[in-house]
């Protein structure tokens, strides 16, 4: 199975996946391919966390996006870009100043670099606290696999410039 065809069959499951769930025989039709050669993808998708199986039917555990999203996605990044301009607008100079003494600083490395850093930073902290506050479970727990939620996009796509 070419890259190509190995694209297509599995954006074909997860778009139909995004429906419900299904058994691999009703995906293999969907891939247009065999039971057997599907069985194998579903396995390796599982592997990955893109997919759960229940009894004889797989379903999607990541989001599938399609056009019909667009406007959720398009909310979601405009008040995320809201926020952060807004936070960005409050707090960089301050921020700025607040590490004048820090040696990246000191030693003229460009700020937008040094805050670039110090952002990951932050963020690292913040989901410590969001962890210890039980929000959501520690993604770097002893034996847990790394999560990852990646969002398919297949067939129609998910254009925001249109």
């Amino acid at each position: 199975m070419s890259e190509e065809e190995l694209g297509k069959a599995v954006g074909a499951m997860m778009s139909a996946l995004r429906e419900g769930p299904h058994t691999p025989v009703v995906l293999a039709k969907v891939a247009e391919s065999n039971v057997s050669k599907t069985e194998d993808l579903l396995n390796a998708l599982e592997g990955m966390g893109w997919v759960a199986r229940h009894g004889k039917e797989y379903e999607a555990r990541i989001p599938v996006l399609t056009q019909q999203d667009k406007p959720m996605v398009t909310g979601l990044l405009r008040i995320g870009h809201e926020v952060m301009q807004s936070w960005l607008a409050a707090n960089y100079e301050p921020f700025h100043e607040s590490v004048q003494e820090i040696t990246p600083v000191r030693q003229r490395v460009p700020y937008q670099q040094t805050f670039d850093q110090l952002w990951h930073y932050l963020f690292g902290i913040a989901n410590e606290k969001l962890v210890e506050s039980g929000l959501f479970s520690d993604p770097y727990a002893s034996g847990r696999r790394p999560q990852g939620n990646i969002a398919f996009v297949y067939k129609d796509g998910l254009n925001l410039d249109r």
